[in-house]
């Protein structure tokens, strides 16, 4: 059973003004995230 451990927050998801996905800006949070040292990522949550 998997069992999550360490940090794992959630991502913000970048949408233009049209509510669409803007992934260069996706892939910049996340690479940041990843270099901050973060153990997991939790994709799709939420933290609202």
């Amino acid at each position: 059973m998997f069992k999550p451990k360490g940090v794992i927050p959630t991502l913000v998801t970048p949408l233009d003004k049209n509510g669409q996905l803007m992934e260069d800006e996706l892939r910049k949070v996340i690479d940041y995230t990843i270099a901050d040292g973060v153990h997991e990522l939790f994709v799709l949550g939420s933290s609202g």
